[in-house]
């Protein structure tokens, strides 16, 4: 199963997530609560789109472990986290934790 469609069968199961980057969490874990509008391919990875006009794009071939309620992202190149279509943080180490309920 290809990484993006792993991660809409996984999105499809659940409402609501909030998430972790690679530097802690982005905002307070089950107070700040988000949906997942889209998932896309781009020319170099892929992004995941959230409610709030927050993207969260992924540069090179990473790992997808599905954990349940956890998905994790790990192994990319580079990792952006936007807001509003402005970087507000870059990562090239690390992993990505989408928690789904």
């Amino acid at each position: 199963m290809k990484t993006i469609e792993m991660i809409a069968q996984w999105v499809n199961k659940r409402s609501s997530f909030y998430f972790f980057l690679p530097d802690g969490p982005y905002g307070r874990p089950f107070d700040n609560q988000y949906s997942i509008e889209r998932v896309e391919i781009t020319p170099s990875g892929f992004s995941i789109h959230l409610s709030g006009d927050l993207t969260i794009a992924f540069t090179g071939s990473v790992e997808v472990v599905d954990e349940g309620c956890n998905l994790i992202v790990r192994g990319f190149e580079l990792c952006e986290f936007l807001e509003q279509s402005s970087i507000k943080g870059e990562y090239d180490y690390g992993e990505v934790v989408l928690n789904g309920f």
